[in-house]
């Protein structure tokens, strides 16, 4: 039986670190004035690492939306195997 309480486990858990992340996310952008400053890293990276950044998360993106596709036209145990 699915308790329907305000108070779950899983709330005192992921309340806790949303609001952690806001204090820090708060914290850490104190001294940005517009979004020019917040979008560029106050131009303390370099054009290599905003690459990689980039790269990484569309990379990433498109393994997990292929993986998805090929377990749903190959099944589960296909996937398995390729890896």
């Amino acid at each position: 039986m699915v308790s329907d309480s305000i108070i779950s486990v899983d709330h005192i858990i992921v309340y806790p670190f949303l609001i952690f992340t806001l204090a820090v996310g708060l914290w850490a952008g104190r001294g940005i004035k517009n979004i020019k400053e917040y979008a560029i890293g106050n131009r303390i990276y370099g054009v290599s690492v905003l690459v990689f950044t980039y790269l990484a998360t569309n990379l990433s993106g498109i393994v997990l939306l292929n993986n998805s596709g090929l377990v749903y036209s190959d099944g589960i145990i296909s996937t398995f195997a390729s890896n």
